[in-house]
């Protein structure tokens, strides 16, 4: 499964996250920050996709 896990490069996650991530030492080294909109119910992205390699 681990071998599986590592083998996984520039995998479309369907919007879940809004670019191709691939695994780098077990997990998915991107990030974003959001901020809640608490009138509206919903968190805004306040930075582009971060890249944490």
């Amino acid at each position: 499964m681990a071998e599986s896990l590592a083998s996984i490069e520039d995998w479309d996650t369907g919007g879940i996250i809004g670019i191709p991530v691939t695994v780098r030492n077990m997990s998915f080294p991107v990030g974003r920050i959001w901020r809640v909109n608490a009138e509206e119910g919903r968190y805004e992205p306040v930075s582009d996709w971060i890249h944490l390699d």
